[in-house]
């Protein structure tokens, strides 16, 4: 065992990132199942379900995820830090319960008015477990980071997708239960990593509660609450108002062009994230390390968007591998929710300023402004313009947003960073994207295809990588974290 974690010790990042990516990689590879088997109504349904159990997370569950590793690397000792990880742990699953309680007894609401499916509420009411299970997987993943058990990280990960992928196609395929197939398989698998999660934890830690750093767990994240509350009114609004003002089924489209845009997240940013959600207390505790900050956020910039750019010009052709006809619609969107996303993950960069100085209440003051903006472009875009109009007020708000919070952050901390180039760039290649893409007609013979989505990854590809090595500080920083 010992010789195993020395051989994943060697390159921690990479594997982090490797098991992360492994967790997100059911719904793509189920695409093209999902999309036989389901329609785009059941499709919006799932996306609706996913929706109001986030809300119920938000409002009715207790996390301290975005807490833990400020709090874990305050602490000196391992048995200080192991208090951190079971007092967390311990005060969130009582106050989980309490949402599955309200989540089961909501669920005939809930599948006739949301849903519009009152046939499956017995599956909604068992699908209310998720509420705690998935709280506390979480927990155990963040676990798996601040102690570096990267070996089990990675091999939970492996395991999880392969038990996920088995079940859904045994009940989705072969068993022929569509939608109730994947929402029993997603019972059934958190319901057995939760209690995998819970033995690690409580094996793994030094089993010791304080009741005064629970109260601190709580006042640190309460205005985290709010936050989420926020985000969560932006993501639920979007998709209430498409449904009210087109279909169910419009719900369902939009939900698989942001499941592509989401590939940026699962490939790029989560791998990323995992390590910068520890690893920026640590820099901005060592005032030698400042300077890395502007570097980081550079080369991460240039991941994000070159993910936006080879995602939206290469997604025509996969569509046209994966799904069927009724599902093409989305192809024109998901520039502009790849766009949309890579400004939310930038903007999240920020946070750190206010995590760092204990403002966690600007956070939400912002978040909420934010939310209000967002939801007043909906609601008048969505309402004129449908489908496409959602998704351009998304994109529109997010770069108001991150400009705002850019101004807002220089008064409590600064990155020396300079956003403005940042978003020139962007720009540029946001509107080469969709000058090529008009192109890139789903009809076209795949060898075309294949062409001109090479062409243009090529080109705004570079154009993006000039921009963002030019600088030598970067290129070198870049090449030291490769190499380590």
């Amino acid at each position: 065992m010992d010789k195993i974690n020395q051989f994943f010790n060697k390159k921690p990042i990479y594997w982090f990132a490797a098991g992360t990516i492994i967790r997100q990689l059911v719904s793509f590879i189920m695409l093209p199942i999902y999309t036989s088997h389901l329609t785009p109504t059941d499709y919006g349904v799932l996306s609706l379900l996913l929706m109001t159990m986030s809300i119920f997370e938000i409002v009715v569950a207790s996390r301290f995820g975005m807490a833990l590793p400020k709090f874990y690397y305050d602490r000196e000792t391992a048995k200080e830090r192991d208090r951190v990880i079971i007092t967390a742990f311990c005060t969130s699953i009582p106050v989980s319960l309490i949402g599955v309680t309200a989540f089961y007894f909501a669920s005939p609401m809930i599948a006739s008015i949301v849903l519009e499916k009152e046939e499956i509420t017995n599956v909604v009411q068992v699908y209310s477990i998720l509420l705690c299970t998935s709280t506390i997987e979480t927990y155990v993943m963040i676990l798996f980071r601040l102690k570096k058990h990267i070996a089990f990280f990675f091999f939970t990960s492996l395991l999880r997708l392969l038990v996920q992928l088995s079940l859904n196609i045994y009940l989705v395929v072969f068993l022929d239960m569509g939608l109730v197939g994947v929402l029993y398989s997603s019972v059934i698998v958190s319901c057995a990593f939760a209690l995998l999660s819970i033995i690690y934890t409580f094996k793994t830690c030094i089993v010791s509660f304080s009741l005064e750093l629970a109260k601190e767990l709580y006042v640190f994240s309460f205005p985290l609450w709010f936050v989420g509350l926020g985000g969560i009114a932006v993501t639920s609004a979007t998709q209430i108002l498409i449904k009210e003002f087109a279909s169910v089924a419009d719900v369902g489209l939009y939900q698989l062009g942001t499941n592509f845009a989401m590939i940026i997240a699962m490939l790029l940013w989560m791998p990323f994230s995992q390590w910068w959600q520890t690893e920026r207390f640590k820099i901005v505790r060592n005032e030698g390390r400042h300077r890395e900050l502007p570097l980081i956020f550079q080369i991460i910039t240039f991941v994000l968007v070159l993910g936006a750019i080879g995602i939206s010009l290469l997604t025509p052709i996969v569509l046209k591998m994966m799904v069927t006809p009724a599902f093409y619609p989305p192809a024109a969107l998901i520039p502009v929710l790849c766009f949309n996303l890579v400004l939310n993950h930038l903007g999240f960069m920020y946070n750190l300023a206010y995590l760092h100085t204990k403002n966690t209440k600007i956070m939400a003051y912002l978040t909420w402004g934010n939310a209000i903006f967002r939801l007043t472009l909906l609601s008048v875009l969505t309402y004129y313009f449908g489908l496409v109009g959602a998704a351009y007020a998304l994109l529109l708000a997010s770069f108001v947003s991150i400009n705002v919070t850019y101004f807002i952050t220089k008064r409590y901390f600064t990155l020396n960073y300079n956003l403005y180039k940042t978003l020139a760039i962007g720009l540029i290649c946001f509107f080469s994207v969709l000058f090529m893409q008009s192109m890139l007609s789903i009809e076209l013979p795949y060898v075309d295809l294949i062409v001109r989505s090479g062409v243009g990854i090529i080109v705004i590809g570079g154009f993006l990588a000039l921009s963002i090595f030019s600088n030598a500080e970067v290129r070198h920083y870049c090449i030291s974290a490769i190499k380590h």
